[in-house]
């Protein structure tokens, strides 16, 4: 190459590099701007399109009439919008100075191309004005173009509160597939059926049905079709968590059910009832609870498989101290293990109690009121307390009351009086368990009479007396009349007050305030008294003994006027009727008397 050539080649690049210097310089000047609306893409999906926007605004004081589109970058074509082929724009300030122009971008740009022609330029008539953008497109060929979405699942069903996890699987115009769950936007038809989150995480509101779809760009996804039914019950909560009633008597559940949707409803009546241990305490379909027999259970309901908390149910009965210090009785709550629980007191119009009996159904309480010269006769509630007493006179027959009994068929109540050396036979009238005039039962050879217990079969009473040191036997005829009272040959008494017989009538308990011990005397077939023993240690002016009815425990009251000890002892009972260890029990005595157990 010679150098003419040479010459010429480097004239026509330096020609090149003048003209488009010039032609941008000049292209800035011109009354015609070209800005894009927005972000220009920078990329372009490969075998997709993206689109590329401008406005054009005539920046002179003229109607521009027929401009029109002189050339367009490679990889474009323009979308018909307001900058055609050939357009008109009105002077600049006034409405219809600029258009929109639209470009449809299927392949990479390259704004450094050095090509005019390669570019956006826009010219008024004559091509004599042209003008160009400051902002050329460079748009860099992209991967493939998102071809479809598929939602997944199609159909599925939730219970209203619950969740349904969808998924949004692109597939690309090479095949290709990504998963667009977190990307794409995601669409519930009808929000107060079901809503959807950005991570495609759709939760039931109501009933019903809703349609679910996901977009990305242009690109839609096939329809899916959530269900939504009646909330699933999700938890039981059974209250009261822990309660405590005595034997017979009754607690009410509640089963309060909590469903999917956070929802609560009342399953008390529909639920199914159990007790872990219906020999302690059976529960109804209604969920009200009843003491059997002392001990535990738990106490549970289900409805649609679902089972609520265990609710501890504790069935006690009370054992009962007449208090002649603070004339009230102590009703204690008895454990398994025959020691009390939580003592409280309770009762009225009280004066100096000294006897207490249960009638055989344990609603009603007797207690004799020596200081008043009267009976006293309470109502026990579920809890074990008195909500009302009544006092009666009993005919107004009584000087010294001290000692209660009830017979076994519930029908009269006897009581001892140590002033006129009597024993009063009470039959109960009423269901109330008001009294009939009281009757001297013409028992004789009594001095001083104390304690009195009635046999099982109601043919015996068993009387001591406290000023002869004896304990006494008395026939019981039909009528409850006593008759052929006659020492029962038991020795080793000193000032008997107290006494109890075992369930079985094998054993008599007596207490001795005279020596502080308690006596126990076989009972024979006689019936008499075989060798009575001194049992139990501890003890400070012994007055009230009780068996309980399982013949397991023996209570004994500790009266002590001079220095009092306001104790109570409760003493394992061995086979052959002695105390093992006793141990004090309880609290909140005041010279604690008459003592009656479960």
């Amino acid at each position: 190459m010679d150098w003419t050539e040479k010459f010429m080649q480097k004239s026509l690049l330096i020609l090149t590099v003048i003209f488009l210097a010039s032609f941008f310089i000049k292209a800035n000047a011109l009354p015609l701007n070209i800005l894009p609306n927005g972000s220009l893409p920078t990329s372009v999906p490969l075998d997709g399109t993206v689109l590329a926007s401008y406005t054009v605004t005539n920046n002179t004081l003229l109607q521009r009439n027929n401009n029109f589109v002189q050339s367009l970058p490679p990889n474009t074509s323009l979308v018909n919008s307001g900058c055609l082929l050939d357009f008109n724009l009105a002077p600049s300030g006034q409405a219809g100075d600029s258009c929109t122009l639209t470009l449809l971008v299927t392949g990479p740009i390259d704004a450094q191309d050095p090509n005019p022609n390669h570019h956006l330029f826009i010219c008024f008539p004559g091509s004599l004005v042209c003008a160009g953008t400051p902002f050329p497109l460079n748009v860099a060929q992209g991967g493939p173009a998102l071809a479809s979405i598929a939602v997944s699942p199609g159909t599925a069903s939730i219970p209203a509160g619950l969740t349904q996890q969808f998924t949004a699987l692109g597939t690309f115009t090479d095949g290709s597939t990504q998963n667009l769950t977190t990307t794409v936007t995601w669409q519930s038809a009808s929000p107060s059926i079901a809503t959807i989150n950005s991570a495609g995480l759709a939760t039931g509101v109501s009933i019903g049905t809703s349609n679910i779809t996901a977009t990305a760009g242009t690109v839609t996804s096939n329809t899916a079709l959530l269900t939504v039914t009646a909330p699933n019950l999700v938890s039981i909560a059974v209250t009261p968590t822990t309660a405590s009633i005595v034997v017979g008597g009754t607690q009410q559940y509640n089963a309060l059910g909590t469903y999917t949707d956070s929802s609560t409803q009342d399953l008390t009546a529909s639920a199914g009832w159990n007790s872990s241990n219906s020999s302690v305490a059976t529960i109804n379909s209604t969920g009200l609870a009843t003491g059997i027999s002392l001990g535990n259970t738990t106490i549970t309901a289900t409805s649609n498989a679902i089972t609520s908390n265990s609710a501890n149910l504790l069935i006690t009965r009370f054992s009962y101290v007449a208090n002649t210090g603070s004339n009230t009785i102590s009703a204690c709550t008895t454990n398994t293990d025959g020691s009390f629980g939580t003592c409280n007191t309770t009762g009225t119009l009280m004066n100096s109690p000294t006897g207490i009996a249960l009638n055989t159904g344990r609603t009603l309480v007797y207690v004799v009121d020596n200081g008043d010269a009267a009976l006293t006769y309470c109502n026990i509630n579920a809890a074990g307390t008195f909500p009302s007493c009544t006092v009666t006179s009993g005919g107004g027959v009584f000087t010294s009351p001290i000692g209660v009994s009830i017979n076994p068929t519930g029908t009269g109540i006897y009581v001892t009086d140590s002033a006129s050396n009597s024993v009063f036979y009470c039959p109960i009238s009423g269901v109330d368990g008001s009294l009939s005039t009281c009757t001297d039962t013409t028992a004789t050879g009594l001095t001083n009479p104390s304690g009195i217990a009635i046999d099982a079969t109601n043919t015996h009473a068993f009387i001591t007396n406290r000023g002869a040191n004896t304990v006494f036997i008395c026939t019981i005829g039909p009528d409850g009349v006593l008759s052929s009272c006659l020492d029962s040959s038991g020795t080793g008494f000193n000032s008997p007050t107290g006494i109890s017989l075992n369930a079985a009538n094998t054993f008599a308990y007596i207490t001795n305030r005279g020596n502080n011990t308690v006596s126990v005397c076989p009972i024979t077939g006689s019936p008499s008294f075989g060798t009575c023993f001194p049992t139990g240690t501890g003890f400070d002016q012994p007055y009230g003994v009780a068996i309980n009815a399982a013949t397991t425990f023996a209570y004994v009251t500790n009266n002590d006027s001079v220095t009092p000890t306001n104790t109570t002892f409760f003493c394992p009972l061995n086979p052959d009727g002695s105390f093992g260890s006793c141990t004090t029990t309880g609290s909140g005595f005041s010279g604690p008397a008459g003592v009656v157990a479960p």
